[in-house]
């Protein structure tokens, strides 16, 4: 985001967001915004961080059991044995491990899946606390917003920042309230967009 990246009290937004909102013949309208918050991680980030610390050092450490090493050198070995074509010959696939757990060394596969399950569930964990952490924020700022008259809901996407997303007046998009302890980035809401959350 580069220099566009707003300071804390401060609302970067999206050109010609800004202009359309400052003419006269637009007084009446209203506008589909996302209003996505920059700095959430700021005071919350002792908690995020020792739970990722957390599932990383977990990770490294499972990974680098030898039942890991063990069994993938068993499976790809057994593998080439049956003939079983592949791009990559150091990847397998889910059917090809689940056949090789249940016909050739169940004792290795059921080690194995009991390590990727506690990999995972280190993994869900870190995932949950960041989760929680910016439901927290968000809906405090839902209640701010609400508060100075400017009614949004949270929005949740893949592959992108957690967002409020609402229908602001021209007034409300050029004067937004933004909070001294986030910065602010603004866009339009394109018609053919969809929410999900």
């Amino acid at each position: 985001m580069g220099d566009w990246e707003p300071g804390k009290g401060e609302v970067n937004m999206a050109s010609p967001l800004d202009a359309e909102a400052a003419k006269p013949e637009n007084a009446d309208c209203l506008f589909a915004v996302r209003i996505v918050p920059h700095g959430f991680k700021d005071d919350e980030q002792t908690l995020i961080d020792v739970a990722r610390e957390s599932y990383l050092k977990t990770k490294e450490q499972l990974n680098a059991a030898p039942i890991m090493s063990d069994f993938h050198r068993k499976l790809l070995a057994w593998i080439y044995q049956n003939n079983k074509p592949r791009e990559n010959p150091d990847e397998y696939y889910e059917d090809e491990f689940l056949e090789y757990w249940e016909i050739e060394d169940s004792e290795a596969c059921l080690a194995y899946k009991e390590i990727k399950e506690r990999i995972n569930e280190n993994e869900k964990t870190w995932s949950d606390t960041y989760r929680a952490a910016v439901e927290r924020k968000l809906e405090g700022e839902i209640k701010r917003l609400a508060e100075a008259g400017i009614y949004v809901t949270a929005e949740y996407k893949k592959a992108a920042p957690p967002a409020l997303v609402g229908c602001l007046t021209p007034e409300q998009v050029l004067s937004f309230p933004a909070s001294n302890e986030y910065g602010y980035y603004i866009y339009w809401i394109e018609k053919d967009e969809q929410t999900d959350q």
